[in-house]
C-alpha cells in the first residue's frame, strides 16, 4: 500500500479506533489509486464534546451567515468516539495549502470507496448530507450507548463494543477481517 501518512497529518491518530483508522488509510489509498486525493480535516477525526457543540452552533446560534456544518449535537456524533473522519478534496492543487472543495460531486469517489470497505459515507445520509464524512456503519451501535460506556469506561471500551457489534453483522467477514 502507498504511504498515506501525509493525508492524516492534521489528526491525532491515537484518538481513533485503530481498526477504523486502518480502514481510513486503505480508503485514502484506494481513492489515490483512482486519482483522487483526500486529506483529513483538522477537526475531522476525534472531537471532544465542546468542539462538537461549537460546530453544531455554526449557522444556528453563531456565524449565522453560514449554513450549519453538522446535524449532530455533542455526544451524538461518531466523531466523539473516534469512529468517524472527515476528508477534504483540494480544489486547487496548484496553489500552496489546502483549498477545500465542498462540491458534492468531488466526494462521489469517496462514497464509492467507503461502500467497498464497509464504511458509511456522509452522502448516504438523507436528512443532512455531509460529503466529507465517513464513519463506522450504524450496526456498530448507538451514540446513546456509546456515551454511557465512554463516561464509565473510556473510549477504548466504546471501540471494543463497536467492533464486537460489527462482528455480529453479516457484512463483517466481507469488510472487517
Amino acid at each position: 500500500m502507498v504511504n498515506v501518512e501525509k493525508y492524516f497529518a492534521r489528526v491525532d491518530q491515537s484518538k481513533l479506533a485503530p481498526w477504523f483508522l486502518a480502514k481510513c488509510k486503505l480508503l485514502v489509498a484506494n481513492c489515490l489509486a483512482k486519482g483522487a486525493e483526500f486529506y483529513v480535516l483538522g477537526d475531522g477525526g476525534f472531537r471532544d464534546p465542546q468542539v462538537q457543540a461549537d460546530l453544531y452552533a455554526i449557522g444556528r446560534t453563531t456565524e449565522l451567515s453560514r449554513k450549519p456544518v453538522t446535524n449532530a449535537r455533542p455526544w451524538a456524533s461518531w466523531h466523539n468516539y473516534g469512529l468517524a473522519m472527515d476528508f477534504c478534496r483540494d480544489a486547487n492543487v496548484e496553489k500552496v495549502g489546502l483549498q477545500p472543495s465542498w462540491n458534492e460531486s468531488d466526494y462521489l469517489i469517496l462514497q464509492e470507496e467507503c461502500h467497498k470497505l464497509g464504511l458509511t459515507s456522509g452522502l448516504d445520509f438523507t436528512s443532512f448530507r455531509e460529503s466529507p464524512h465517513s464513519q463506522v456503519p450504524f450496526k456498530a451501535g448507538s451514540t446513546g450507548d456509546f456515551k454511557k460506556l465512554y463516561q464509565e469506561k473510556g473510549v477504548e471500551a466504546v471501540w471494543e463494543l463497536a467492533l464486537n457489534n460489527l462482528k455480529t453483522s453479516i457484512e463483517f467477514k466481507k469488510h472487517y477481517t
